[in-house]
């Protein structure tokens, strides 16, 4: 998919991560699964997507280009996404509570 003349990726981290959240959440019950993935693609394609730039910066893997993004889904996960002039690429959805230092990313 191409947005804005960028194409869009999702890495597998961010793919299988989305699944372990969904899993999680199915498995402490049904009515817990307030995550819905029509919910996260409005999300990204309303206000991730149009604008990638301007959300904060990944703080830990900052680059002189500020390559590496992140924004905030629902107030409990961190979306983490790398943007290039032609490309968007989403690496990771983490639940915020985790220590972000040790999420590997790419």
């Amino acid at each position: 998919m191409t947005v804005n003349g960028r194409t869009i990726y999702f890495k597998p981290n961010f793919t299988d991560q989305l699944d372990e959240i969904l899993a999680y959440l199915m498995d402490l019950s049904p009515a817990a699964a307030s995550f819905p993935p029509k919910d996260l693609d409005g999300f990204l394609v309303k206000k991730v997507i149009p604008r990638p730039e301007s959300h904060a910066e990944y703080p830990h893997k900052r680059t002189p280009q500020r390559l590496y993004r992140r924004d905030i889904f629902k107030k409990k996960y961190y979306i983490i996404y790398k943007v290039l002039p032609t490309e968007l690429h989403f690496l990771a959805i983490v639940y915020s509570k985790r220590d972000l230092s040790k999420i590997e990313i790419e």
